[in-house]
């Protein structure tokens, strides 16, 4: 289906203070991130999905789940202030710096969305490629009016007024 190198991120960091080891909690028959991990690798879309974290139990759940953790990340972009995306411009970095180059396509998963299936990712990439967006990203319709949302209007996302 995609014929060009994907890599797939999945930014889990063990500071959660909601839920304390959020991303190796058991949810139903598996972790938390396993969910993810799964439906990335299902996929097909990825030619690696790699996991950042700074957590040694995070990293031995991921590398169980079947993803890569091929380094820890610092515990700097670890904090609660870091946006995730600034997990994923370091995955990049590492890849360039290790493998020689940046791949084509970029993906992250957030491990906070275990209902999100193979077939959602899949949608995803096909959004992609079958559009001028330099990216796309993953909404629900809440059925409600809430503040620093955005609503879907046409292909694209517009903040709420």
């Amino acid at each position: 289906m995609f014929d060009t190198e994907t890599l797939c991120v999945v930014p889990a960091r063990a500071g959660s203070k909601g839920i304390p080891g959020k991303n190796t909690v058991q949810l139903g028959q598996k972790p938390l991130i396993a969910w993810t991990i799964e439906a990335a690798l299902r996929s097909g879309v990825a030619s690696d999905v790699i996991v950042s974290t700074e957590d040694e139990a995070i990293a031995a759940t991921a590398r169980a789940a079947g993803a890569s953790v091929p380094f820890l990340r610092p515990a700097a972009l670890a904090q609660d202030h870091i946006h995730a995306v600034h997990t994923v411009l370091h995955a990049l970095e590492w890849h360039e710096q290790t493998k020689g180059y940046l791949p084509h396509a970029v993906m992250m998963l957030l491990p906070t969305s275990p209902l999100r299936t193979h077939d959602h990712i899949r949608a995803a990439v096909r959004t992609w490629m079958s559009t001028d967006a330099p990216a796309v990203i993953g909404v629900t319709d809440l059925g409600k009016h809430m503040t620093n949302l955005r609503y879907l209007d046409d292909g694209v996302l517009d903040r709420v007024d």
